[in-house]
């Protein structure tokens, strides 16, 4: 701080921290504040079992795993039902083509499809997290199990079927049991939250390669061709090849389907959405719309057998019978029901986190592979495959006015009634030998390493009672300062990176947020963050750190932070965090930055 002294020249004010205390060693440290130290797993298992839980307990609980319990209580009918039933509706009438497409490449019957949609999508509404999340069938996923269809099933007759045959149906429930057994073991262990390892680039990047691979596999219906399907490593390079070498072959009358379709549906979006929306309380569904359109186009001109038009025709009725998965196929579908598993909660996941940043809300990774899970297991009792998020339909779903898991339900129920029209009017196991083992132990060890990695320590430090200079953390020692100061201090230790970023942000603000309620005189009006510990800082959590200090801004005076070292101070100067926090909330020590904010607040009397 500059100041003007009576010759009238610039000096700046010198602020001295003094500090008069016996020197310590820890050992003397931990004799005379009382170390308690680490508590034995022993008493760790003693705690968790005398735990006491009463009503309120029990119903958060229940929030947390059965999250249609705490949204259906806030639910506004009158704002947002409608919503929800318009875009419900206009998402149904994208399943029943495209699952049944899907169903087909995936190598079973077409009404497959429409089960995936409906029997794990329902059961998704009670236990998900992500509203504008599509579920059902996805082309990726089709692609990945036609390989075990392909492979394993020997008869396309259900019926009659002789030891050691299997039918396509049996090999997809096989892999969608599997699958959901995969991702709720995942769930109970929350393997989770190793999704914090999504970065935003690697999020971008799979989208846009799951929208390159989904467009690729709609491309032949474009031009009207019939082309075979591609397989192993570069398919989609594969695929084009052949569309090329076919493309003579073209129905001119699906093109310009095709082209209409895609104009009118562009022209929507840039030139009549945003101006309906003064008219029009509720999103217009144009898709549907358009299929209604073409439909009735199709029915009263017989695009089929006039231009050779292929159309989805008659969907059959009825739904199938409870049927056992056959375990003894699980050990011949492991390696694509694993491949199902990542690829599958990976898609979803990073659609998720795409919508709930876009509108503001939080998708729990854990509770998500619960979710996935229970669906997953319930829906191969049903002739279903393993459900995943669309990207196409996702984006209509989000684009239709969609406002909560509501829009599922309507989807489901809409598909019941589709199915349902003529009535409203022996496990084997395999040994597993030691280089398996092996390797399974250094996959684990490794992903336990990047867990440990990937979660820093965030722990509440207060000065011990009678020092000014020496923090300790309430937790682990008996004798501690005054509770009455007016700072908050936390401590941050380990490495900030994108995995962490916005568990970092969660945890700092619970844990501010939890003292500022308890302490009722005085009100904590600073929070000093204690950065000592941490040795990187990436650009994600740089934008992290800066999300925070405005945020904290928001509720306490000053936010500050202390120990920075040269490393991460490059980092931070190299990713423009400076440019959202002033150099002048960075101390080297807490002295400081207590002695600075003490001289800037005449309001403060005494801080210990």
């Amino acid at each position: 701080m500059d100041v003007v002294d009576s010759h009238g020249k610039s000096s700046e004010e010198e602020y001295v921290v003094r500090i008069h205390r016996n020197a310590l060693n820890y050992g003397d440290l931990q004799e005379k504040y009382g170390y308690i130290g680490q508590m034995p797993m022993k008493d760790h298992i003693k705690k968790l079992l005398n735990v006491e839980c009463n009503s309120s307990c029990i119903l958060r609980e229940l929030e947390i795993r059965l999250p249609f319990t705490k949204w259906i209580r806030h639910y506004d009918w009158k704002k947002d039902f409608i919503c929800d039933l318009v875009a419900g509706f206009t998402v149904c009438i994208m399943q029943i083509p495209q699952g049944m497409a899907y169903a087909i490449l995936a190598g079973v019957q077409p009404i497959v499809g429409i089960y995936t949609a409906f029997f794990p999508a329902l059961i998704y509404m009670l236990f998900g997290t992500s509203p504008h999340a599509s579920l059902g069938t996805f082309a990726v996923i089709s692609i990945i199990i036609s390989s075990a269809v392909v492979n394993i099933s020997t008869t396309e007759d259900c019926s009659n079927l002789e030891e050691g045959n299997y039918c396509p149906i049996q090999v997809a429930t096989a892999v969608t049991f599997t699958t959901g057994c995969f991702q709720f073991i995942f769930g109970v262990f929350q393997i989770g939250k190793l999704t914090n390892f999504l970065s935003k680039p690697f999020v971008s990047g799979f989208t846009t390669g799951s929208a390159i691979h989904v467009f690729t596999s709609q491309v032949k219906y474009l031009f009207g061709l019939s082309i075979k399907r591609s397989s192993g490593y570069f398919t989609v390079i594969k695929t084009y090849i052949e569309i090329f070498k076919n493309i003579a072959d073209s129905n001119f009358a699906v093109i310009g389907i095709s082209i209409v379709s895609i104009f009118i549906l562009a022209f929507y979006d840039n030139l009549i959405k945003e101006r309906l929306k003064k008219f029009c309380r509720f999103p217009f569904p144009i898709q549907l719309m358009l299929v209604i359109l073409c439909t009735s186009l199709s029915y009263a001109f017989n695009f089929e057998e006039i231009a050779n038009v292929e159309i989805v025709g008659d969907i059959p009725v009825g739904l199938p019978e409870p049927q056992v998965p056959l375990f003894e196929l699980i050990p011949k579908v492991l390696p694509v029901a694993v491949s199902c598993t990542v690829v599958s909660y990976a898609i979803h996941m990073s659609l998720s986190k795409m919508f709930a940043q876009k509108h503001g809300y939080k998708v729990d990774g854990t509770q998500e592979l619960f979710a996935f899970g229970i669906s997953n297991i319930f829906g191969s009792f049903f002739s279903s495959l393993p459900m995943s998020t669309s990207l196409s339909r996702s984006l209509v779903q989000d684009n239709s006015g969609c406002k909560s898991l509501f829009t599922t339900g309507v989807s489901g129920f809409i598909l019941f009634c589709v199915t349902q029209r003529h009535v409203f009017t022996n496990a084997r196991f395999a040994f597993i030998d030691v280089g398996i083992g092996l390797m399974t132990g250094v996959a684990f060890s490794l992903v336990y390493l990047l867990y440990q990695a990937s979660v820093p320590q965030i722990s509440v430090i207060e000065p011990a009672k009678g020092t000014t200079d020496i923090f300790i953390s309430p937790n682990e020692y008996q004798v501690h300062s005054q509770s009455q100061t007016q700072h908050h201090f936390v401590k941050i230790a380990g490495n900030l990176n994108f995995s962490n970023a916005e568990s970092t942000q969660d945890s700092i603000m619970e844990l501010v947020s939890t003292t500022q309620k308890e302490d009722i005189i005085p009100v904590k009006k600073t929070v000093i963050l204690d950065i000592s510990g941490v040795n990187s800082m990436d650009p994600s959590a740089c934008k992290g750190i800066a999300k925070l200090y405005k945020m904290l801004e928001i509720i306490f005076w000053k936010t500050s932070f202390v120990g920075v070292n040269n490393r991460v101070w490059n980092q931070m100067v190299q990713c423009n965090l400076l440019f959202d926090i002033p150099c002048e909330r960075f101390y080297p020590s807490m002295q400081d930055a207590i002695s600075f904010l003490k001289k800037l607040s005449a309001s403060f009397d005494e801080f210990y």
